[in-house]
């Protein structure tokens, strides 16, 4: 699970602990929250068993501290109340902390991420400080990571943070995490242009992207396809020199720690107290910190609406709503709870008798102990929130429930709904849903109530919070294996000097280039795609050497091709080779049949109107479906129909099917750009070749090189070709320095 040389380290906006002036000193004390009890969990159930000690070197936690500067110490203090971990603390500037944290991080990205637009501010002196406090924690890390390390990125709050990192340690292990929902990409577009695109940036710069469940992942990976345009193969992202894997680890618990505090004498008398207090009613449970998102006041609304229309259970059933004090200085979260005291009095008021309290709401923090109580003591669990990333409490009140009995009744829209299949699942809006179940809850038999606890305790037990972390660990390994396999083949410096040397030194040489994405970048509209002053005058240094010979070779039409290079004295081949020009202009070309074109155009235009924003482009040999203007999502999947549409046409014509940069394209066979470059080849042998491009046709051209031969791909592999290159602009730099390094002026072209 961890690297025996290095350690991990692990990273959150807090560490899982805050400090307490008590008796003239600090006092630390846990922190609540799904992230320490998740991450807590994880670290006493793995190395308490004694993995990943064999170094000695326990796992660092990162985070920023409540402590002031001065009282805050040096790495490591703390460890001891930490435990099986050392602590680093992060000094954040009280402006910076409290416009991260209460501003950016909870006004705007929180309200926006748990879809509550409308509370949304965008403020930008907010995302100023956010940018500067992910900028603390990217310098309190640069001075502990060490050979060997991983880290372990958690939340919102750090979504910058593994870009900073990757461009400091390129071959450093990065996994993100993110703990609450990633919402919709209609929703993630509110924010900023250059916010979200810097946010999409940050997350991807680690090497594994995890998210609570399948939807989230769908959105993220939607909203990096639309806003910045990088390609998915499958749940990888292929930027533009590395690439990010991207995943579902739904966060669990340490279900062993509630079932054994199930036999503790301790609990079971807190438990049987409970018991006492209700005199016999039956005990219906909330917990939940004090949030927007919890929908505290809507399952109010569903129980006011159960005892309104269940006259019969006046003074039967009480409702524990215990809420956990949290982020109590931002105004929303004070109102809230004046809101929430309001609508208990009231039901209270309305239904209450002398001796029976519908509501009872405790405002307070409660430990392990009473933690566990309450879940024994509860009939019914009622955990509905409006939307939560995952919900632990709902995982706790079943794992607590050693005895089979209880019925817990969750929210659709919490991520613990898609692995609960045995809760009552509701609409936490509805409030006859809530009551509905409410109800059901109530009179559920025995044995139906330990059928479905027995489900939902398999399911804790096989995928628990070790399994979890370890899952994340294992496709950490394999993206950072993916990764690397991929940086093996971009250009060094050092293979950089040895093509320069080559050049310098050749009599005779050869450059083949590609021209969309490799000479240009692409563009939507291809007829947008020309080339640009800079291009030409590039083109023409190349060419004012003697030595040199230079062919774009494309799958361009001959007649756009020939335009666009019309007074430069260089070889085109067009259409994947179909069509060869010689540099004083004379066409050549390969006859082939077209009996297939018609048919195929016409199933092309078919789909250019199913599929909105792509087109057609007519060629003299060849026909090809241009989807990248198209929406990704239709794009991809039309792409996929248009595809087996044509493998069964190709039993009955003689074409062949080649797959692009988006794009579908139609020719004869027998022509492809190998070809046509082994005869140019033939015709002029040279010493230095060097052949550029980014698409899948240019593997045909790599593949019919010499050896010896530089060969480049823009962009990531695989690929036959020898190196990797980023993108246009560094091609362009690449011929650049072609011509500025000296060459020998006296060598002339025999």
């Amino acid at each position: 699970m961890m690297d025996t040389e290095g350690r991990l380290i692990i990273v959150s906006n807090r560490l899982p602990f805050r400090s307490e002036e008590r008796g003239g000193g600090p006092l630390l004390v846990k922190s609540s929250g799904g992230l320490v009890s998740s991450i807590g969990s994880f670290l006493h159930r793995r190395l308490g068993e004694g993995a990943g000690t064999a170094t000695g070197r326990r796992p660092i936690w990162v985070g920023a501290t409540d402590m002031r500067a001065r009282r805050a110490g040096k790495p490591g203090e703390g460890a001891a109340a930490a435990g099986l971990f050392e602590v680093s603390p992060v000094i954040l500037p009280d402006a910076t902390k409290d416009r991260h944290y209460n501003g950016f991080s909870n006004d705007t990205l929180w309200p926006l991420f748990h879809y509550f637009p409308s509370l949304a501010r965008y403020e930008e002196e907010w995302f100023t400080h956010y940018r500067t406090a992910n900028r603390l924690f990217f310098d309190a890390l640069a001075k502990v990571i060490g050979p060997g390390d991983r880290v372990w990125v958690h939340d919102y709050h750090l979504m910058l943070l593994p870009s900073l990192l990757r461009g400091a340690f390129p071959d450093l292990p990065i996994a993100f995490f993110l703990h609450i929902p990633f919402p919709s990409y209609e929703v993630f577009r509110l924010l900023p242009a250059l916010w979200r695109r810097e946010l999409l940036e940050g997350m991807l710069g680690a090497d594994l992207v995890g998210m609570q469940t399948h939807d989230h992942v769908q959105y993220f990976l939607k909203s990096v396809q639309q806003l910045l345009g990088l390609e998915l193969d499958l749940r990888t992202v292929m930027g533009r020199s590395r690439s990010t894997v991207v995943d579902a680890f739904p966060v669990s618990i340490d279900p062993e720690r509630f079932r054994r505090a199930f036999d503790d004498h301790a609990v079971v008398a807190e438990k049987n107290q409970l018991r006492k207090n209700m005199a016999g009613r039956r005990l219906v449970l909330s917990v939940d910190r004090l949030d927007y998102t919890k929908g505290i006041l809507q399952r109010l609304q569903g129980y006011e609406h159960l005892l309104d229309t269940r006259p019969d259970l006046a003074g039967k059933v009480s409702y524990l709503l215990q809420i956990v004090p949290s982020r109590d200085a931002i105004t929303k979260y004070k109102e809230l709870k004046e809101r929430i005291e309001a609508t208990v009095g009231r039901i209270n008021g309305r239904f209450g008798s002398v001796d029976w309290q519908p509501v009872i709401h405790q405002y307070r923090s409660v430990d392990h102990r009473r933690l566990c109580a309450l879940y024994q003591a509860a009939d019914v669990a009622l955990i509905a929130p409006l939307r939560d990333g995952m919900n632990l409490v709902a995982k706790e009140y079943v794992a607590a429930r050693k005895d089979k009995r209880g019925v817990l009744i969750l929210s659709e829209t919490a991520g613990a709904a898609n692995e609960l299949g045995g809760a009552l699942i509701i609409n936490p809006t509805d409030r006859a849903a809530v009551a509905d179940a409410l109800s059901q809850a109530l009179a559920m038999p025995a044995e139906e109530q330990s059928a479905r606890m027995a489900e939902m305790q398999e399911r804790l037990a096989r995928y628990d919070v070790v399994r979890w972390a370890e899952d994340q660990f294992h496709q950490l390994d394999g993206a950072v294996a993916l990764r690397r396999r991929l940086q093996v083949k971009e250009i060094t410096t050092d293979a950089r000097k040895t093509l320069l040397a080559s050049y310098r030194t050749a009599t005779r040489r050869w450059l083949f280039l590609d021209h969309d994405g490799t000479l240009v970048p692409f563009t939507k509209l291809p007829a947008d795609a020309l080339p640009g002053d800079k291009l030409r005058s590039l083109l023409e240094r190349l060419l004012s050497d003697p030595c040199n010979s230079i062919a774009v070779v494309s799958g361009r039409d001959r007649g756009t091709l020939g335009a666009w290079y019309e007074r430069l004295p260089i070889h085109l081949v067009a259409e994947h080779g179909a069509y060869l020009r010689s540099p004083e202009g004379q066409w050549t070309w390969t006859s082939v049949r077209t009996d297939w074109m018609g048919p195929v155009n016409a199933l092309f235009q078919q789909f250019q109107d199913r599929c909105p924003g792509s087109l057609v482009e007519q060629k003299t040999t060849a026909i090809a479906w241009h989807y990248r203007g198209a929406a990704p999502d239709l794009g991809f999947m039309r792409s996929r129909e248009l595809m087996n549409v044509l493998n069964d046409m190709a039993r009955s014509f003689d074409f062949q099917i080649i797959e692009g940069n988006k794009v579908i394209e139609v020719r004869p066979m027998g022509i492809d750009k190998g070809s046509a470059v082994r005869q140019l080849l033939a015709s002029r042998p040279a010493g230095f070749v060097l052949a550029i491009g980014d698409d899948r046709t240019d593997e045909d051209l790599f593949k019919a090189l010499p050896p010896g031969a530089f060969s480049i791909k823009v962009g990531i592999p695989p690929s036959h070709a020898r190196y990797c290159i980023r993108g246009p602009e560094d091609v362009s730099a690449l011929l650049a320095a072609l011509v500025d390094r000296p060459v020998n002026t006296s060598l002339k072209s025999p």
